[in-house]
């Protein structure tokens, strides 16, 4: 940050600017504290509420002020929870959250730190944080194949897309690499599953490739988006419950209404109720995977209807729909809803709409 950006945007929401690194290590801490500190240097009230690993002795250095998060204790571990109301009440341009990627204790407001961040912009409050590349929703199934990467902490493309700014922390990876292997990256900040799949020079390499790749795409997202464009129509995700990988398929809408910078919907319809009484034993799957999808950042939507076809036509036509999300398994049996009959008639009567239709494969079956 060479100069202090406006606090705020048009709208009266904060701005949001990201330090983004490709790895544990890179160095997104400090430069967290150095563009803080420029922001005080300049006149602008900057506060301090999350730096993971970090003692608020350790940024007295820089001068900065320290809102205390909250402490919660869960199975005998104390976790930083933001003190969102602390942060609110003390009311200043810009605060520093490290690690927006992290999964919050039971009980808390928002299940994702994220989501903590997303109510500090509305009060008006801009937010610089930082967090990884593999932390990102888009690339979970990439990374969950590749180097068997599993972060709970997903964060959807539309937190990134709504950055007013944002930074690659580069270093190399001989840097990155060495400092982890002689014991320099703080031991809490890393988990333990992580070492061993993700520091090797092979996929250390792939993530930073990633990462600046990734900066390209929005550098010209940024670009084209200056020229005028026709209305970018809305994404639906069509989900049915009956089958334990349709997270892939939020994760592709994630993605896929975050590239287009536009609302999307997960939609389920729902079948007449059980003659015989008995419970829905999906119910407890569907209602996981609409909480899912309203933590991505969709409105998720429950329709009804003997027929699914004419119900999810009639939402996507109704609702300036232009592209939909279907799953497809390759087993003959296509789930309750999925039958080839019911996909098919569905790409027949979705003359206008694109469809992305995303193949489960055998080797991505959950137990």
């Amino acid at each position: 940050m060479n100069s202090a950006p406006p606090a705020r945007d048009s709208s009266g929401k904060g701005q949001l600017a990201i330090r983004l690194g490709y790895a544990p290590g890179v160095g997104k801490t400090s430069r967290l504290l150095m563009d803080a500190s420029r922001l005080k240097e300049q006149g602008v009230d900057v506060v301090v509420a999350c730096l993971d690993h970090l003692l608020p002795a350790d940024i007295l250095p820089y001068g900065l002020e320290f809102v205390s998060p909250q402490t919660r204790h869960f199975h005998g571990f104390s976790l930083d929870v933001l003190d969102v109301s602390a942060i609110v009440a003390r009311a200043p341009q810009w605060v520093v959250v490290d690690d927006v990627g992290k999964v919050n204790p039971p009980n808390s407001a928002n299940k994702r730190r994220f989501q903590d961040v997303l109510d500090i912009l509305q009060q008006g409050i801009s937010v610089l944080c930082a967090f990884d590349l593999y932390q990102l929703a888009r690339y979970h199934r990439q990374l969950e194949k590749s180097i068997k990467l599993f972060e709970p902490g997903l964060i959807p493309d539309f937190f990134l897309r709504q950055a007013n700014q944002v930074v690659l922390v580069d270093r190399a990876v001989e840097e990155v690499l060495g400092d982890f292997l002689q014991g320099r990256v703080p031991e809490g900040k890393v988990a333990s599953w992580l070492k061993e799949q993700l520091f090797t020079s092979e996929n250390l390499l792939m993530l930073r490739k990633m990462a600046m790749e990734l900066l390209l795409e929005l550098a010209m997202e940024s670009r084209d988006g200056k020229e005028s464009k026709p209305e970018i129509h809305r994404v639906m995700v069509c989900i049915t419950g009956s089958d334990s990988r349709q997270h892939q398929l939020l994760l592709t809408g994630a993605k896929l209404a975050g590239r287009l910078r536009t609302h999307w919907f997960v939609v389920h319809v729902e079948a007449p109720p059980l003659l015989n009484g008995k419970t829905d034993p999906n119910n407890t799957r569907l209602s996981n995977l609409l909480s899912l999808a309203a933590e991505l950042g969709a409105e998720p939507v429950r329709l009804q209807g003997r027929d699914p076809v004419s119900p999810l036509l009639e939402f996507a036509r109704s609702h300036s729909v232009g592209h939909l999300v279907v799953g497809r398994r390759e087993e003959a049996s296509l789930g309750r809803w999925w039958r080839p009959s019911l996909l098919y008639r569905l790409l027949d009567g979705a003359q206008g709409l694109d469809v992305h239709i995303v193949s489960y494969t055998k080797e991505e079956e959950s137990p």
